[in-house]
């Protein structure tokens, strides 16, 4: 009998993926992109299972990421590169498995983007069973959506940065959390050395203590 394989599992945000949304939030904020939408997807309302989560969110992203950079003829003039931070969460271990997205859309897209979403997803399951698994709601704070999102970090290095954890359950697979790469380590590093992003003032590298 075949035994199958599962992919490892995570427990919390690490030290890389919690200081890459950290600082990828307020990188936004000194480039003058900052995410404007706060998505929650509820991917445990379809009949993709919790190994699928990743795998179909993935695909979601990388469909946005083309309909950001070409928009239909409706809204030619508000193309916009791909600017976002997730983290996948599973609350308890429940089976409550869902998304967080901060996504950076045009107002002038709003709608569209709430339509092809809801699209994305029902290509990617082949059942809702819920109305509305997709809920969007503007950020009207930017930092503490982040700091809300960082929740699921390694208890010592949420609190570090002031932020009270709380367990966010397993997730398979080794990444639960990441951005779009205009808001990634590289680009953090080039453009705070080119004088045009200043680090918060609590950074400072190797402080962080073990769970």
């Amino acid at each position: 009998m075949q035994i199958e394989e599962r992919p490892p599992q995570t427990q919390y945000i690490g030290q890389r993926g919690g200081r890459t949304l950290f600082h990828g939030v307020r990188l936004a904020r000194s480039l003058n992109i900052e995410p404007n939408l706060f998505v929650t997807i509820n991917f445990w309302e379809t009949s993709l299972t919790i190994y699928e989560m990743a795998p179909a969110f993935l695909e979601m992203r990388r469909k946005y990421a083309r309909w950001s950079q070409n928009p239909s003829q409706p809204f030619a003039g508000h193309s916009v590169p791909p600017t976002f931070l997730w983290v996948l969460e599973n609350p308890e271990d429940r089976g409550f498995f869902h998304a967080h997205w901060l996504v950076f859309i045009p107002p002038a897209r709003h709608l569209d983007f709430a339509a092809k979403l809801n699209r994305w997803l029902k290509s990617g399951a082949s059942q809702i069973y819920t109305p509305e698994p997709v809920h969007i709601e503007p950020v009207s704070a930017l930092i503490g959506a982040a700091e809300y999102m960082l929740k699921g970090q390694i208890p010592s290095i949420a609190r570090y940065y002031g932020i009270e954890p709380v367990y966010q359950g397993w997730i398979p697979g080794k990444k639960r959390s990441g951005c779009s790469k205009n808001l990634g380590p590289t680009q953090h590093k080039k453009t705070w050395q080119a004088g045009k992003h200043k680090r918060p003032e609590n950074w400072r590298p190797n402080k962080y203590r073990a769970a």
